[in-house]
């Protein structure tokens, strides 16, 4: 989205307005310097990448919501003012939180934003500070937000969830999630948003590019007409794993399986060596013969 705002200058005008904040009041209060923003606002200089890095963070830090990329070329969405901001105490317990491996963000009740990692960054190849402020739907896309959007009014509601699924973040792409949503409730019992948690399971390569795979699963012992494939190191094919993922994440959810990831990736684990070692193709037929017999033998579960 393109809006109005033909320079730089109004721009960094507007974002300090909108804070209703004097240029005394950010240079004291932000640490902005009160003759810089007065030269980028007049016109008589430009701020580099790095300051306009500094100045997207200070305003978000009292809540004024704008990316980088509208600042330098008034690109996306018009900057705007939260309602409810995290408290200092807040973000310390996530910052430390952030040290971990995990991906974190906090998203509020209008379910935007207001804090995520640099890692929850890295998946969207975008910095956490474009990310604060966007809607959950905007981010991760109409398809995964109808995934998450029964868990998201779950934990609204006052209830920590946990649920797992396969994404397909862009083209080609795959990931399983783990996600945890925890309820942040203050002491008045009001819902001020949640607490996001998630790891994923990303596809490990070796050193010859081979995908590493786990020795045949448990769930194979009780197949040994259908599965005979050596389940080891085979030469990786990123759209044909992608394709076996998916497929078996499609007939699970028809036969109505209950299953965790370990069972589901040592399924679909199969149905992609088996395409290897054949012709390139899954087949859909070997699938559905695997999940049969599986539950025939007790070694799967309907819900």
């Amino acid at each position: 989205m393109y809006n109005s705002f033909s320079n730089i200058a109004d721009r960094i005008k507007y974002i300090r307005l909108l804070s209703k904040l004097s240029r005394a009041k950010i240079n004291s209060e932000l640490h902005i310097s009160h003759n810089s923003l007065f030269s980028w606002e007049s016109g008589k200089s430009v701020p580099n990448n790095s300051s306009i890095q500094n100045l997207v963070q200070a305003f978000r830090s009292i809540g004024i919501v704008c990316s980088t990329e509208w600042v330098q070329s008034g690109m996306g969405e018009l900057p705007y003012k939260m309602d409810h901001l995290l408290t200092p105490s807040e973000l310390h317990y996530l910052e430390v939180l952030s040290k971990q491996a995990t991906f974190i963000s906090y998203v509020n009740r209008e379910e935007k934003f207001l804090f995520v990692n640099e890692k929850y960054g890295e998946i969207f190849n975008a910095s956490p500070l474009d990310i604060i402020g966007k809607k959950l739907k905007d981010l991760i896309g109409d398809q995964s937000y109808m995934v998450c959007k029964p868990y998201v009014n779950q934990v609204l509601s006052g209830q920590e969830v946990v649920f797992e699924y396969p994404w397909q973040f862009k083209p080609g792409c795959f990931r399983y999630l783990k996600l945890r949503y925890i309820p942040d409730i203050n002491d008045q019992k009001y819902i001020k948003g949640y607490y996001s948690f998630m790891d994923d399971t990303p596809i490990f390569l070796d050193s010859n590019n081979h995908a590493i795979f786990s020795s045949i699963p448990d769930i194979t012992e009780v197949l040994p007409e259908i599965i005979d494939v050596p389940v080891t190191s085979l030469k990786y094919d990123h759209k044909l794993n992608l394709l076996a993922y998916e497929l078996v994440f499609k007939l699970f959810n028809e036969y109505d399986i209950e299953y965790n990831y370990g069972t589901f990736k040592k399924v679909a684990e199969n149905v992609y060596a088996h395409a290897i070692n054949s012709d390139n193709k899954i087949n859909h037929n070997y699938a559905n013969s695997i999940i049969k017999t599986a539950l025939a033998a007790g070694k799967l579960q309907c819900k």
